[in-house]
């Protein structure tokens, strides 16, 4: 360090410019980064998460998009609401964009369809869209519920259609025979490109907001990829908004500091600066900015002013005792390099320590946040110090004072002393009980451990959406008021000889096993799952291709949806008949390049009440497959229930062993450096134990707020030891400074408040202020986030000032006995 405090007063000019010139190159990459708000953003490369794309791409490869019509009287099947919904069809079929990428295999699905299409059944199999408008406007409200009440009992239509039929409907139907909402489910081909169909959601979305205007019922869209573009695009204006919100506060807040504009200048350059390499540095790793990364710019600008506050403040006193500036510069690195050195690596490590977290998204976060961190190091203490060496060089080369030179008035000092003063009144109180003070930090810390454990694990689709988005509050109506829910849908990807009767008899029996499965949805007691052998008998009795119908016949005489002792060769005849006849099929059987049948999925309708009993229904299906596995190669139970099964059942886990891996490190480092600077082994374990604690405190504090613990919660803990700890070291180090010039126990606690403690005190308000500033993201995470972030940092000041100086005392005191 003290080489770098050499370049840094001997070359100013030349450390700037080449800081400058890296920046300017960083900028350039970071220019290039790109966002991903989508939950693929979380996960690891998993067996299940790779079963969903596979999914995707074997099996129709569509998107599907729902919209939702709701009444405004409460009841949807009315001549007015069926219009509403055909209305709203139709002007998306019309559309070119829309048409164009509609799926050609898969036929959207709607009530007001299915209604208009079974009255006129008897004169037309292909009705129009037109056609069905027509139909609905001769029927009235009471016939449009008699329609669909003889469809739904009608045993002559296959049970499927019945069950798309109820799916479109919100679930008071089956108990009052009215609906206050239904939905709409459109298939868009994948195949044209993901930001296409992005784009054709988009433009699904505005046709909606038209129809609900000219319509009698209120109107909106859900989409997978509508959902990620709508986090992106409100979490992107609201971060620009927090970032200059955090900026600016920094800056008041470093002002009152400072008390000189210049500093505060030079400080948000350098802050900047490490942000541009910091974002440089991701697009040279290849990643995205997702919603956890996001949050690293601001907590930089938080962390990193504490770099400038220690190595300016610093300084002045430097200048003041050498009257030289290049000399102060100097001394001040030198003074400052140890402890920030110290503070880095800790906050370094502890941001590291999320790579073993499960999830995709904090592994990134943890890294880039280390990484920044290392680069506010850098420019803080190269291009800050150099900036102000040339600037003051060039005041006092035109014979003018520096503005802090003199020693401060007695107004400044009696504010200063007022500060600091409250400080040391404070904690010499607390040092006249230490027992007292350690218990109670014990018990505390006991405490706070207990209701860590009581923390409900949580985690929303729609927790990462700015309140009051309108497409959230569409999912949460989609998800709260119908039974069953595309969202919620389950997938089972079963690898191997497809034409194997076997395996077929094996999957009907783990069907069977779902019977009594509580979260599997339900028609008349049978599962309402998709398969290709159900799917083959409706498509035979359904007269779309007679051929067909008396191929099936051939092998299954009685036609009872149960195939006469198949065999190898009898399934292969069928399959081959099905796969050229319905390009459905592709949705439910995959054929290799050599023409094999070696995969197909299975879709079952779950209902987990928003994902809240997602382990529950994982475990019953993981039990129900057991009959399938036996004989196939592979089989995947997958889907977003499963998805954020995995995510809960996991964060816990992260949360434990990131807090103990960051604990274990900074404990290491602290003990190895105190011990090479004065022989003192204990020195590092006494400046770790007040953060641990304060991990207690704090989850404890979340516990009694009523916080969940989900992805931004759980990062809490390490985030407290790598933030907490630096307070605890600028003390630690400055006592052990103190102690080392000759000074008694309480002489050198005092010193060390009286200067020390005025920094760390700014530093901290400074990183608070940023972690409430999050908080205006108005997300649920963020908010939390935010929240638990400003309270751990307060507790770790007062952990810094109140319980590390009576370990401090009592080790000195224990050494003279």
């Amino acid at each position: 360090m003290e080489k770098l405090g050499r370049l840094v007063s001997t070359r100013p000019l030349i450390t700037v410019i080449v800081i400058i010139l890296i920046t300017l190159a960083m900028g350039a990459l970071a220019g290039t980064l790109e966002t991903e708000m989508g939950w693929e953003s979380w996960m690891p490369d998993t067996k299940e998460v790779r079963a969903i794309d596979e999914i995707d791409d074997d099996f129709g490869n569509v998107e599907y998009a729902e919209v939702l019509v709701k009444s405004h009287v409460s009841d949807m099947l009315t001549t007015a609401g069926m219009l509403d919904v055909l209305h709203v069809v139709k002007a998306l079929y019309e559309d070119e964009q829309v048409n164009s990428t509609l799926s050609e295999t898969k036929e959207s699905i709607h009530i007001a369809g299915i209604i208009a299409g079974y009255a006129l059944r008897e004169t037309s199999l292909a009705p129009t869209i037109d056609d069905r408008i027509a139909q609905i406007e001769q029927m009235s409200d009471a016939e449009i519920k008699a329609s669909l009440a003889s469809f739904l009992e009608d045993t002559s239509i296959p049970q499927s259609y019945r069950d798309e039929a109820l799916m479109t409907l919100s679930k008071e139907y089956t108990e009052t025979g009215k609906a206050k909402a239904t939905a709409v489910f459109l298939f868009i081909d994948r195949s044209v490109g993901l930001d296409e169909v992005r784009e054709v959601e988009l433009r699904i979305e505005d046709i909606v907001k038209d129809a609900a205007a000219a319509g009698n019922s209120d109107m909106s869209v859900y989409g997978d990829l509508l959902l990620d573009y709508h986090v992106e695009e409100e979490t992107m204006t609201q971060f620009v908004y927090v970032f200059i919100a955090a900026t600016i506060g920094t800056v008041v807040i470093s002002y009152l500091n400072f008390k000189r504009v210049s500093d505060i200048i030079i400080s948000g350059l350098g802050l900047l600066f490490a942000v541009i390499w910091c974002m440089g540095f991701a697009v040279i790793m290849g990643w995205d900015l997702d919603a956890m990364s996001m949050l690293v710019p601001v907590l930089l600008i938080g962390l990193g002013i504490d770099y400038s506050i220690h190595t300016l403040m610093h300084y002045r006193e430097r200048y003041r005792s050498e009257g030289d500036v290049r000399r102060a510069i100097l001394l001040a690195i030198a003074a400052v390099s140890v402890p920030l050195l110290l503070a880095t690596i800790t906050t370094a490590i502890g941001f590291m320590s999320n790579v073993s977290s499960y999830f995709l998204a904090v592994r990134h976060f943890g890294i880039l946040a280390a990484v920044g961190i290392v680069f506010c190091f850098i420019v803080m203490n190269s291009f800050v110090p150099a900036a102000r060496l040339l600037l003051d060089q060039r005041t006092v080369s035109k014979g003018k004072a520096l503005g802090f030179a003199a020693e401060p008035d007695e107004g400044e000092k009696d504010a200063t002393r007022k500060n600091s003063g409250m400080l040391l009144a404070t904690g010499e109180r607390f040092l006249k009980i230490p027992v007292i003070v350690i218990i109670v930090a014990v018990v505390l810390a006991a405490a706070g451990g207990y209701g860590a454990t009581l923390l409900e694990i949580n985690y929303t689709e729609t927790e990462d959406l700015p309140r009051g988005a309108e497409i959230g509050k569409t999912l949460d109506y989609i998800n709260s008021e119908f039974d069953v829910q595309a969202t919620e849908a389950m997938s089972i990807l079963v690898k191997g000889d497809i034409t194997d009767p076997l395996l077929l008899q094996r999957i009907e029996e783990s069907l069977a096993n779902m019977y009594d499965d509580k979260y599997v949805q339900k028609q008349d007691g049978y599962p309402m799952v998709e398969w290709l052998l159900p799917f083959i008998y409706t498509y035979a009795n359904s007269e779309a291709d007679p051929a067909f119908a008396e191929t099936y016949l051939e092998y299954d005489t009685n036609n009872d949806g149960v195939l006469d002792s198949p065999s190898r060769e009898s399934l292969t005849v069928l399959l081959d008949r099905i796969y050229s006849s319905s390009g459905e099929t592709e949705f439910l059987l995959h054929k290799d390049d050599d023409g094999q049948y070696d995969k197909l999925v299975l879709r079952l309708y779950t209902n987990t009440e928003n994902f809240k009993y997602s382990h529950e229904l994982i475990k019953e299906l993981e039990k129900d497959v057991e009959p399938i596995r036996a004989v196939a190669n592979d089989v995947a139970v997958t889907g977003l229930p499963l998805i954020y099964d995995l995510m809960n059942i996991n964060v816990r886990s992260s949360s434990l062993f990131s807090t103990l891996y960051c604990a274990l490190a900074a404990l290491v480092v602290l003990t190895i450096t105190f011990f090479m600077m004065g022989r003192s082994l204990v020195l590092g374990v006494i400046t770790t134990i007040p953060v641990v604690l304060v991990v207690f405190w704090t989850y404890g504090t979340l516990k009694l707020l009523g916080f969940p613990l989900n992805f931004e919660v759980a990062l809490v803990g390490a985030l407290t030891i790598a933030l907490g700890i630096d307070y605890s070291i600028h003390v630690s180090y400055r006592f052990f400074h103190e102690q080392r010039e000759g000074y008694d126990a309480m002489t050198s606690y005092r010193n060390t408040v009286m200067h020390t403690g005025r920094n760390i005190f700014f530093s901290a308000i400074t990183t608070a202020f940023v972690f409430i500033a999050m908080m205006a993201l108005n997300t649920e995470a963020t908010t939390y986030f935010g929240a638990a972030g400003a309270i751990a940092i307060i507790y770790s000041f007062i952990a810094a000032v109140v319980v590390l100086p009576v370990l401090l005392i009592l080790r000195n005191r224990l050494q003279a006995k």
